[in-house]
């Protein structure tokens, strides 16, 4: 488990990025886990695909996101998948009801946690067979839950919460280091952070 130094502020004390990454102790330990979107799925194999449409509009767009580096539109998903664009709107709002997803106010993803559908402060590259790969994190937390949900070494480009001071966390087998020195700082509990997700 990570052993993030972890503070709780009040929401006054930060305009912007309640999770973030702050200038202030030194980070050790192995890389938190994102949960796989569907238990034992793994990215690439679709033969895992649930049978409830909502979690197979779900698992697709995961495997999507990551085949093309880029959140699918609900058009481009519903055309992968065989089905109405009003379908995958259903899904999203269905998904989105009990936090399996973020939608823009049009109705397109803007969060599939960990990742982000549009560009944000959190800048994660990671590396595969292919390359290097750049995500988009919401959070300090999602930006190395994306690190770790594709089970691979990376790094994530972001700045100090406080003075604006470029920062790198980088994960390298699952032990994360950051430089320059830094801590994960959460202003609010978790419990709290789904009273306003895009906020929070």
């Amino acid at each position: 488990m990570l052993e993030w130094l972890v503070r709780h502020r009040s929401r006054a004390t930060y305009s912007r990025q309640p999770r973030q990454v702050r200038k202030e102790a030194t980070v050790t330990g192995s890389c938190v886990c994102s949960e796989p979107p569907v238990p034992g799925f793994v990215f690439g194999s679709s033969r895992n695909m649930p049978a409830d449409f909502n979690n197979q509009v779900r698992v697709r767009l995961y495997e999507m996101f990551v085949e093309l580096g880029r959140c699918p539109s609900k058009s481009a998903l519903a055309a992968n998948l065989g089905c109405g664009v009003p379908e995958i709107t259903d899904a999203f709002n269905a998904l989105a009801a009990v936090h399996m997803l973020v939608l823009q106010p049009g109705g397109e993803v803007l969060m599939a946690n960990p990742l982000s559908a549009v560009p944000t402060p959190f800048v994660v590259e990671t590396e595969s067979p292919a390359g290097p790969r750049r995500w988009y994190g919401n959070c300090i937390w999602d930006a190395l839950g994306v690190v770790a949900m594709l089970h691979g070494d990376g790094r994530v480009l972001t700045s100090c919460g406080c003075c604006g001071e470029s920062m790198t966390v980088s994960v390298r087998a699952g032990e994360p280091t950051c430089e320059p020195a830094g801590l994960v700082h959460f202003a609010l509990p978790a419990r709290q952070w789904w009273n306003d997700i895009v906020f929070n």
